[in-house]
């Protein structure tokens, strides 16, 4: 193909000397220096130019792609010796050597001053060996380079909080949030600094954006858990008021969000208003069946001097509530505070067969012999007790993680979440033996 183009070219190219020869017959001088010259035909003189110029342009286009070749080689070449020093950064990594994986990294930039990639490497390597400042001034200088910055601002956040410098980091984070509004991560990053700060209102105010992004079930549970928390801080710096605004629409859009109703009727009664709070936990208790608040009603009827309204209370909710055998549990206890001694000890007797596993019932069981001053049954109780410790003791628990503790909290310390807090169920256990009904001497 190359041979039949070339023999083409030169028939053109003759055929176009034959042309001109025979139109321009005459000799021409053409003088290439002061007193030198040559005699020649016009046919001559024009096709020798032609060649000369071409010579000279095919002579260009050799130089420049003899220089793209040269180029070419020597970045393929650089790009060898770059990939090869980062392979040994990274094994010099993984084999616990972070000096060496420095020097690696170090050359590849002398290489490629260019490459972000290098610098977060490096960063990395930093970060490693505890060395945050020198991490920090990689990436400010991986900051001055063209293209995107998120990643270098992102590593930036991080090895700053690390450091204690939260604000720092969060500045990092605003900044890749300038440029790009919706980011999740950032926003989520940035959140719980906040969350970490207690922060609350800017924390619920980051949550709002992450769920126009993310509509996640979790999400929005963690929307309402920041809402709260917002209200709880409005409420301790005296803001009762908005609080209260808060938590109305919250309880309307989460009518079984728990810690939301305690808090109304919590900051119902600082504010004096008890009728108004014990409406509050009794429509709280209504609706979610939550033990809570019969504990918070409890300890305000007894705060009033109105026992009589929440053993009422009390018995109203064993009848409606013949699944919840650990009511008799708290009735019993009620009725300890108050001196009902009979009544208690015959709530319990009635549930034995459900809570007879449960420490704190033969915990009540011994306070009530002991009162009654009947101290051998008070010893077995007591002994019983101590023999199930450990196994169900704690009243309360996360229906999440499991965690145990005494006495309600709106959010859990152990996973962070709210409205998780719930009585441990007791389920209906077998009769006890009689070889595990006597105590241990």
């Amino acid at each position: 193909m190359f041979l039949r183009a070339l023999f083409f070219f030169l028939s053109i190219l003759f055929g176009l000397y034959l042309y001109i020869s025979a139109l321009n017959p005459l000799e021409v001088r053409f003088q290439f220096y002061p007193k030198a010259f040559i005699e020649t035909s016009l046919s001559i003189l024009v096709m020798s130019s032609f060649f000369l110029g071409g010579l000279v342009i095919a002579l260009l286009y050799f130089l420049r792609d003899v220089k793209k070749a040269v180029e070419e080689k020597g970045q393929r070449k650089r790009e060898r010796e770059l990939w090869e020093r980062l392979h040994r950064a990274s094994e010099a990594v993984l084999r616990g050597r972070p000096q060496e994986a420095e020097r690696h990294l170090e050359r590849a930039l002398r290489l490629a001053p260019e490459r972000p990639l290098l610098y977060l490497r490096l960063a990395e390597v930093y970060e490693a060996m505890g060395e945050g400042e020198r991490a920090l001034e990689v990436l400010r200088r991986a900051r001055g380079l063209e293209g995107p910055q998120l990643e270098p601002l992102f590593m930036e956040a991080q090895i700053l909080k690390g450091m204690g410098r939260t604000e720092e980091a969060a500045e990092a984070l605003k900044e890749i949030l300038e440029e790009d509004p919706s980011n999740l991560q950032a926003l989520r990053s940035l959140r719980d600094l906040r969350m970490e700060g207690k922060e609350w209102e800017e924390a619920a105010s980051l949550q709002e954006r992450i769920v126009k992004v993310c509509a996640e079930g979790e999400e929005r549970e963690l929307l309402l858990g920041l809402r709260y928390e917002r209200a709880k801080a409005k409420a301790t710096g005296g803001e009762r008021r908005e609080a209260l605004k808060e938590l109305k629409r919250l309880i309307k859009e989460a009518p079984s969000f728990v810690p939301a109703q305690v808090l109304w009727g919590d900051i119902l009664m600082e504010m004096g208003k008890e009728k108004a709070a014990l409406r509050a936990w009794q429509r709280g208790w209504e609706g979610t069946k939550d033990l809570v608040f019969l504990e918070k009603l409890e300890g305000a009827f007894l705060a009033v001097g109105n026992p009589r309204g929440i053993v009422h209370i009390y018995l109203e909710a064993m009848t409606d509530s013949v699944n919840l055998p650990v009511l008799a549990l708290f009735y019993a206890r009620l009725c300890l505070r108050l001196g009902m001694l009979e009544e208690a000890l015959q709530r319990l007797k009635e549930q034995e067969g459900t809570l007879s596993r449960h420490p704190s019932y033969h915990y009540l069981k011994a306070e009530i012999h002991l009162q009654r001053e009947e101290e051998k049954e008070a010893l077995h109780s007591y002994r019983r007790g101590l023999e199930l410790e450990g196994k169900d003791l704690i009243p309360y628990h996360c229906v999440l993680c499991g965690y145990e503790r005494e006495g309600w909290i709106d959010r859990c310390p152990s996973c962070g979440r709210w409205s998780t807090f719930k009585v441990c169920e007791l389920e209906k256990a077998e009769a006890p033996s009689p070889a595990e009904l006597t105590p241990r001497v």
